[in-house]
């Protein structure tokens, strides 16, 4: 991956059919990364934890990302068009 690209991928939650729910954070990196991670959100169902040598941790980062100081832009789609 390239270093001037921040990419971390969280379990946001599960669907009902138990599909995953991903968090992906993409942004520019300027070669000083951040040390402070964002707050982890409390909420039903939100930010799961999961098991070691489960499928969720070979996919997963157990931490929240770290936290820059920029503008956000929030994406959100139905990939499972099934499931409301």
């Amino acid at each position: 991956m390239n270093e001037e690209i921040y990419f971390h991928r969280e379990l946001l939650g599960y669907s009902k059919e138990m599909r995953f729910m991903e968090l992906i954070t993409i942004t520019g990196n300027d070669g000083s990364l951040p040390t402070e991670r964002e707050d982890k959100i409390d909420g039903p169902g939100l930010f799961p934890e999961f098991k070691t040598g489960s499928n969720e941790e070979k996919i997963f980062s157990h931490e929240r990302c770290l936290k820059f100081e920029k503008p956000v832009v929030f994406f959100s789609a139905r990939v499972h068009p099934g499931e409301v």
